[in-house]
């Protein structure tokens, strides 16, 4: 980004120092939009290589992406004409992926034509931008919602994970045949014939091994996307989480069947796995609306690049 900024200075006439950047000469207007390009790229790059704690990432990627958008509106000003309309293409994809087909912007922007060889107007140059601009921001409120959601995820993981602490605890407590099978003349409990404080301790540990695999499968099964707010990571903890609450539950249904039998300790183990691994029934509905969210609020867009526009610039 700084690099474009300064080729696109120096063809339209301005002096920048070679090694450091430094803004020398040119017109005034040119130089504010070669600082703020240099600004926010730099503060872009700053965010993005900060060292912070795992919950404020989120925060971090959004300031890095937000930074990097501003610079990428303001070097509209500096580029010349020609690289202008090399942009172009870029852009139109840009603004049709972020702003309703209905904005004035959008649609005064997908009727503009540029001539080859003729001098872009000021007017239209400040319209264009006004259009990235307008695009990008629209683009903010989507990020927002991202983040809302991805914050509901880890609350509901944080939740439910006390409540498996909890029930576990619980039953360690008052030692409960609660993870045991009385269906027939003797009792079936996971760790043998009777009941322990660790029998639905257990059972959430193998539900929870068996959302991992779903968690897991579910993540390699996904397309290609930007997911800088780790929203997948908050998905996965949710399935996790989810999958011992699963497993007791599931568990206590088949024990109020009427004429269910369970002979052996590790055929309740083995329904616990499968009830855990069957919490993607739930959650497959959030994998949709996370999807949907993450192609909308990805910083490349649905179809355009950011960073492949840019580095076309360069070239």
């Amino acid at each position: 980004m700084e690099y474009t900024a300064r080729i696109a200075a120096i063809k339209r006439d301005c002096t920048v120092e070679a090694d450091s950047g430094k803004w020398v000469a040119g017109a005034e207007e040119l130089h504010v939009a070669y600082e703020g390009v240099v600004l926010n790229a730099k503060l872009s790059q700053q965010a993005a290589q900060a060292r912070i704690a795992p919950w404020r990432y989120a925060g971090s990627a959004d300031i890095a992406i937000s930074r990097m958008q501003a610079a990428d509106a303001l070097l509209l000003r500096l580029l010349t004409d020609e690289m202008l309309c090399g942009e172009l293409p870029r852009i139109r994809q840009t603004v049709q992926s972020y702003l309703m087909p209905q904005d004035q912007r959008r649609k005064w922007l997908d009727n503009f034509k540029e001539k080859d060889g003729e001098e872009i107007p000021p007017a239209d140059r400040q319209r264009i931008e006004s259009a990235l601009r307008g695009a990008y921001i629209s683009n903010g409120f989507t990020r927002g919602r991202l983040r809302t959601f991805n914050v509901i995820l880890l609350v509901a993981a944080v939740v439910l994970i006390a409540l498996t602490v909890l029930l576990g605890v619980v039953n360690a407590h008052w030692k409960s045949d609660l993870a045991c099978s009385n269906f027939g003349k003797e009792m079936v409990c996971p760790l043998g014939a009777r009941p322990s404080r660790s029998d639905i301790l257990l059972i959430e540990l193998i539900g929870a091994a068996g959302a991992t695999v779903s968690a897991v499968y579910s993540l390699a099964r996904k397309q290609r996307i930007e997911d800088p707010y780790l929203v997948h990571v908050g998905q996965a903890i949710l399935k996790v989480s989810l999958g011992g609450i699963t497993a007791v539950l599931g568990l206590l249904l088949l024990f109020a069947t009427p004429g269910f039998h369970i002979d052996t300790g590790w055929e309740i183990l083995a329904f616990a796995a499968i009830f855990g691994y069957s919490q993607q029934i739930f959650t497959r509905f959030i994998d949709s609306r996370e999807d949907e969210l993450l192609k909308a609020a990805s910083p490349s867009g649905p179809e355009g690049s950011l960073v492949i526009g840019v580095r076309n610039q360069e070239h």
